[in-house]
């Protein structure tokens, strides 16, 4: 028996405009509710798991708002934000096409199968980011080559790598263009935030003598600052090789780079 999954529409009118969301949905095994006020929602949110939230666009003109709270809220982290309207284009700086998605109130079909893929992937994201055993190798690990665990990058390195392993990207090609964006997500932080912990936690560790050691049992000679895209790509494959292959978290070997076959 399949899972049935919750999804909430804030609306201020009979939803007469998009009467087959609901059929949708149904097929796609999420049962539909409605609400006109916020409180509710809040509720809604606090008390579900991995639901779609749906605004239609009566309440467009608080996108700002919504903005916040879905970014900065801990009830809404989790969940996937669909706003409705016939004008999509003005939720551009929204949208982020993994948590926060507009539909065209007119194209509701071919719009939101879509949406729904992606809602299946975020949920997926959302319940394997915390592997514990992953996370436990991972703390071991990089505590015995000298990373600091005070340091917010310490915190980072570990999701971003459980993140890969869930997600079967191992390329360090991917970490600007897909890995940190998602990444930034699911902590809610800026990329940029992202980036600049990573990159001092593993300046950091870089000094120790027991990092240098560690690069150089693989044939690696630490004779300037290390990038981040150097480290990670090496962190990916140690712990493919040595953790995620051998407990059947992926079964795909990493995609292979220039830069990770030298590291």
């Amino acid at each position: 028996m399949k899972e049935i999954n919750s999804a909430i529409l804030l609306t201020n009118d009979d939803f007469s405009y998009a009467s087959n969301l609901k059929t949708i949905l149904k097929d796609n095994c999420y049962e539909l509710i409605y609400t006109k006020q916020f409180e509710k929602l809040i509720d809604f949110a606090t008390t579900s798991k991995h639901a779609i939230i749906f605004i239609d666009n009566y309440f467009s003109m608080y996108k700002s708002i919504f903005k916040f709270f879905f970014e900065k809220s801990e009830c809404f982290r989790n969940h996937v934000v669909v706003f409705i309207d016939e004008n999509v284009d003005k939720y551009k700086e929204f949208v982020n096409d993994v948590r926060i998605f507009a539909l065209n109130k007119n194209k509701i079909e071919s719009s939101l199968l879509p949406i729904l893929q992606n809602t299946v992937a975020f949920k997926q994201t959302a319940t394997d980011i915390n592997c514990n055993k992953l996370n436990e190798y991972l703390t071991s690990y990089l505590l015995k080559i000298g990373f600091n665990p005070k340091h917010m990058g310490f915190d980072y390195i570990k999701k971003l790598v459980i993140y890969c392993a869930n997600n079967n990207n191992f390329a360090p090609d991917s970490l600007q263009r897909s890995i940190f964006p998602k990444l930034a997500i699911i902590c809610n932080k800026q990329v940029a935030s992202i980036e600049r912990n990573i990159r001092s936690a593993v300046k950091h560790a870089s000094l120790s003598q027991s990092f240098i050691e560690e690069f150089a049992k693989h044939g690696v000679n630490l004779n300037k600052n290390i990038t981040t895209k150097t480290f990670l790509s090496f962190l990916l494959n140690k712990c493919y090789d040595n953790y995620i292959s051998k407990n059947s978290l992926n079964k795909q070997t990493p995609k292979e780079t220039t830069e990770n076959k030298k590291a």
